[in-house]
């Protein structure tokens, strides 16, 4: 079985107190960026259909329940 995917964890410049985490594959990215109290999260935009895979960050407070 191989495994297609490298994570990341880290801080966003400047912000002590952030927390960053990405998975990277060859088929998507997913991550969440936690800084100034919001959180943001990076994922395949799911409404534009076929094609290569666009994505899309937003801030969580923003999307659907």
């Amino acid at each position: 079985m191989v495994v297609d995917l490298t994570l990341f964890r880290g801080k966003v410049a400047g912000d002590p107190g952030s927390r960053v985490v990405l998975s990277l594959s060859s088929d998507a990215a997913l991550g969440v960026i936690e800084t100034t109290g919001r959180r943001f999260v990076l994922a395949p935009e799911p409404s534009l259909g076929s094609g290569p895979r666009l994505h899309a960050i937003a801030d969580e407070r923003t999307l659907p329940p």
